[in-house]
């Protein structure tokens, strides 16, 4: 082994390890450590794993970097993700006193049926009218805001439909908010292309043995887990193959378990798509600019006309990292090519003030999902799911004007459920420090 392959193992186990240790923090929800632990899983350790031990060749042409000079990058994602949580971890020691919390209205069940009516209406109108791949993620259909205030509400719907799945069993309604994920996953995988929503699956399983943990019995759990995992996994290549219109596979390989582990580093790689962004731009080459547009993403058009794309470092949508990587690499058809990206990488792009900053808003954005998921409320613990952007698991980490965008969310859904008469605000006034513990 190399001196950075070494490195990577030991950074690894310790950010696996360090996710573990904060379970002795009895505020902290286990399954907000779970998404801690899965999102590490994907966007870290299996890309990483696979280009050391082989598959880095699907990238060396493609991005022009050695394995080792990848490695170095990845050393600097690992150990932006550990110092978030080391920093997280130890702001858990000041509490935050609340003056103002957040309490939810009683006899919303009216109002729960209104919403999952939309949920309905919306997934109706995708089938129908947003079924191509390659027109959805068009460089001139991404500029195009006119559906981005439905398909917003719409995520966080589906967020509270999860929060329901997987935490109130009481719920007489999750059956339907079950089959209404199922058919929005099954849109998104088989008709959209998003082939990461097969992940959704594996996580409604782990939803419905859940008990398995509180019983302290994980193997009665994981051992069916790795079982879909695999199964899943063998999905890839073919839906791969239906996304592009190809109607063989163009690789002379020997097995599809070797195609499998092609098209999953190819997925989940996102640290080596952004090595791109250092190696033919450089460092503070993107600098305050995306902040710019993320700062000030919820002017209307209408006030400001050349209002700036979130995230872009030219105030287009072909600016921001996912876009501008497919261009420096050269993609084919690259109006409407899009790639992972990851958050250290993205921020040294920035510049190193950026990369401080980031960090920070990281710790911040942790701080907040963890008080959402603490409220008592389903339809708060849904705004904190939201921001996990799940099943994706994009933002956990993430560069920090893509956080301040989702933090801005925040305030957007609160206004509507206490306009739509679902929250209400209570003023506190010499009352003990209370943290729920509904998640674990």
């Amino acid at each position: 082994m190399s001196a950075s392959q070494v490195i990577l193992l030991i950074e690894t186990i310790f950010a696996y390890w360090f996710i573990y240790s904060l379970r002795k923090k009895k505020f902290i929800p286990s399954f907000l450590l779970v998404i801690l632990g899965v999102s590490f899983s994907f966007w870290y350790t299996i890309p990483v794993l696979l280009s050391n031990i082989g598959y880095w060749f699907i990238f060396e042409s493609m991005v022009k970097i050695s394995i080792n000079e990848y490695n170095l990058f990845a050393i600097g994602e690992i150990s932006f993700f550990i110092l978030i949580l080391c920093i997280f971890k130890y702001s858990l020691k000041y509490r935050i006193r609340n003056i103002i919390t957040i309490k939810e209205r009683p006899h919303l069940r009216n109002k729960e049926l209104f919403l999952i009516i939309y949920s309905i209406l919306f997934l109706i109108y995708n089938f129908i009218f947003n079924s191509n791949y390659i027109k959805n993620n068009d460089i001139s259909e991404a500029q195009n805001g006119i559906f981005v205030l439905f398909y917003f509400f719409a995520s966080y719907l589906t967020s509270y439909f999860y929060v329901n799945i997987f935490l109130n069993s009481s719920n007489k309604r999750n059956s339907l908010f079950l089959a209404l994920i199922i058919i929005f996953s099954v849109y998104s995988v088989f008709v959209a292309g998003a082939r990461i929503y097969l992940i959704v699956f594996i996580w409604l399983y782990v939803a419905k043995k859940w008990k398995y943990i509180r019983e302290k019995k994980k193997m009665k759990l994981f051992f069916p887990v790795l079982i879909l995992i695999l199964c899943i996994s063998f999905l890839l290549p073919f839906l791969a193959n239906k996304r592009t219109g190809n109607e063989n596979n163009s690789l002379d390989w020997s097995s599809v378990g070797n195609l499998t582990l092609f098209h999953l580093n190819l997925k989940l790689n996102s640290i080596a798509y952004s090595t791109a962004l250092i190696t033919y731009d450089g460092e503070g080459f993107a600098s305050y600019k995306p902040y710019i547009g993320s700062l000030f993403k919820y002017i209307p058009r209408a006030v400001w006309t050349n209002k700036p794309t979130p995230t872009s470092y030219d105030g287009t949508i072909a600016g921001t990292p996912s876009r501008r990587i497919p261009t420096l690499l050269n993609f084919q058809d690259v109006e409407y090519a899009n790639v992972g990206v990851s958050a250290f990488t993205v921020s040294l792009w920035q510049g190193v003030f950026f990369v401080l900053l980031a960090l920070l808003i990281n710790v911040i954005y942790l701080r907040i999902i963890l008080a959402l998921f603490t409220n008592n409320s389903y339809w708060v613990k849904a705004i904190g799911f939201n921001l996990l952007y799940f099943p994706q698991l994009i933002l956990t980490p993430s560069f920090g004007d893509n956080l301040i965008q989702k933090i801005f969310e925040i305030f957007i859904l609160v206004a509507f459920l206490f306009l739509f008469g679902i929250l209400k605000f209570k003023t506190i006034f010499n009352e003990n420090y209370y943290v729920s513990r509904r998640f674990r």
